[in-house]
């Protein structure tokens, strides 16, 4: 399939996931990420071949295909959720997580006047805590990532 081709499915898909509800859509992008994995051709094989070379080989070809299915998922879920949230106001999205930390871990580090760097997992939820700090009376933040090689997919 060819770039284009494939951008153009994935602003769909985007549009799509964009207008689900709120109600129900945590399992629906969880059905949708685990129903994907036996799809994926090329990368579940190269997940695995990566994952049977970080073990040796000597691992268990069955807890290989699991955590590489199980990654997969996770990834594909972010994905859902980041485009889903790209349709959401920052009012709509306040009451679906709690921020911790804020009062007894933020606050004190910036009562030193250094600032705070807050170094994250590159897999995960970022993008909602993007979100979610944004709001955080008093403080302001900074959002800093590396341009993907596709100029789509940045646009989400």
């Amino acid at each position: 399939m060819s770039a284009s081709r494939a951008s153009a499915w994935a602003r769909l898909a985007a549009g799509i996931v964009q207008r689900a509800p709120t109600r129900g859509f945590a399992p629906f992008s969880a059905a949708i990420a685990a129903l994907a994995f036996p799809f994926a051709g090329a990368r579940r094989r190269l997940a695995l071949r990566n994952l049977a070379i970080f073990d040796g080989g000597r691992g268990d070809p069955e807890a290989r295909r699991r955590l590489a299915r199980d990654a997969a998922r996770r990834l594909l879920e972010n994905v859902l959720w980041t485009a889903w949230m790209g349709g959401r106001s920052d009012d709509e999205l306040r009451g679906l997580f709690e921020l911790r930390g804020v009062e007894e871990n933020l606050r004190p580090a910036l009562a030193r006047g250094r600032g705070v760097v807050a170094v994250l997992f590159h897999l995960g939820h970022w993008e909602a805590l993007a979100r979610a700090v944004a709001g955080v009376p008093g403080v302001e933040f900074a959002t800093i990532y590396q341009p993907l090689r596709n100029a789509d997919a940045d646009a989400l």
